[in-house]
Formats: structure tokens, sequence, C-alpha cells
């Protein structure tokens, strides 16, 4: 039997967030936190949470996924001021179904459970890996507000540096 404290932390962590992060969170030591990692009721419910975060980010990207095709969809029946036809964006959204045929689910099908506490290095260089999947970008790009997020094309460089060494 877990305490609450406990479950919280479990809960934290299998969101993604670092011991460190939990224990600043909660007003608690570090150490408690890693201590906790370790007992086999709070690293089941650590791998429970993980579970469950990964199916709600499943879940929004299939979302985003199907929000995308729509646009493209309508996209495919572009018109200009005038009523008509915007070839140019018709083309692009026809060219990008095109382009993307058969890789539909991808990204989804990319995310892997894991029931781990990941360092800092661990999660940039995961960071970095995702960024570089075309099919991640096209969906954070999708959004503007995501969109503007992404790095530069030459600061991404800067970040492969930095993790590589």
């Amino acid at each position: 039997m877990i305490t609450p404290a406990q479950r919280l932390a479990a809960q934290r962590l299998g969101a993604g967030q670092t011991a460190l992060q939990v224990a600043e969170a909660m007003r608690i030591p570090y150490s408690t936190v890693r201590a906790w990692t370790k007992v086999p009721e709070v690293a089941q419910a650590i791998e429970e949470a993980t579970i469950e975060h990964s199916q709600l980010v499943e879940a929004m990207l299939l979302a985003g996924e199907r929000a995308a095709a729509n646009t493209l969809l309508e996209a495919l029946e572009a018109v200009n001021g005038k009523g008509d036809p915007d070839w140019k964006i018709r083309v692009a959204a026809a060219l990008s179904l095109v382009d993307r045929a058969g890789s539909r689910g991808k990204p989804v099908e990319r995310t892997q459970l894991q029931a781990m506490v990941a360092g800092k290095a661990d999660v940039q260089e995961a960071l970095a890996r995702a960024l570089k999947d075309p099919g991640v970008r096209a969906w954070i790009t999708s959004d503007p507000e995501y969109a503007k997020l992404l790095p530069a094309p030459g600061e991404a460089e800067v970040v492969d540096a930095e993790i590589s060494s």
C-alpha cells in the first residue's frame, strides 16, 4: 500500500517529470523521491501512470492527425477571393497527401511505453530525435501556437551538437 504522497509522486513521474522536478513541486527531498521509486508498489504505480499518460498522448496525436487530414482535405477545395480554384493551395495539399500516403499513424505508433525516470540528457536526446521526424514536425507546425515553439533550422543543429558531446 502506498501513501497519497507516493501516489502523487508516481503520477508526476509517470507524466514525465524528473525526480528533481517532483521533489521541488512536492517540497520534499530529492533522495526521498529516488527512494520511493525503488519501492515495488510505487514502481508499479509509476508504470501504470506512464501507460495512462502515454495513452493520453496517443489520443492527442490521433486527434491532431485527424485535424491535419481534415485541413488537407479542405485545402483540396480551396478558392481564392474571387471564388475561383486556388490551384497553388490545392496542388500543395494534394502533394502533401500523396507524400504522406501510407504513413498514417506513424507518430502514434512510435510512441513507446516506458516506465523510467529519464535524465535531462535522455529527454533532450529524445526530443531532438522527435523533432527530426517529419511526421512529428508536420503535426506540430499544423498548430501556430505549437509551431512558434519550434527552434529555427539553425538552432536545431546547436541542440544536436550539445547532445552528441
